[in-house]
């Protein structure tokens, strides 16, 4: 990531609420930024980690197993104008 931007903060918004997207949130660095719609984090809390993924192979269940997500730092509504990395950005649920 330092090669494709100079900016040192890093922010994570997955596009929905599916255990093989979100769970990468895990795999950034502490200091990392993750924004998370209200609606997403509601998926998260009500049907918590969904087998999907897991159900492809052996190999892709044990890469899951102790998987946990990252909680959010930040929680938005259906929509949000914010800057990320210095740049506007306006962010749909």
């Amino acid at each position: 990531m330092s090669k494709a931007s100079k900016h040192a903060e890093i922010y994570i918004v997955a596009t929905h609420f599916h255990s093989e997207h979100t769970l990468g949130e895990s795999a950034f660095p502490p200091s990392a930024k993750v924004i998370r719609a209200r609606a997403r984090q509601q998926d998260i809390d009500e049907f918590g980690m969904q087998p999907n993924f897991a159900r492809r192979s052996a190999a892709m269940a044990d890469l899951v197993k102790d998987a946990r997500f990252r909680q959010a730092d930040e929680i938005f509504d259906r929509n949000s104008a914010t800057h990320v990395g210095g740049v506007p950005a306006l962010l749909n649920s």
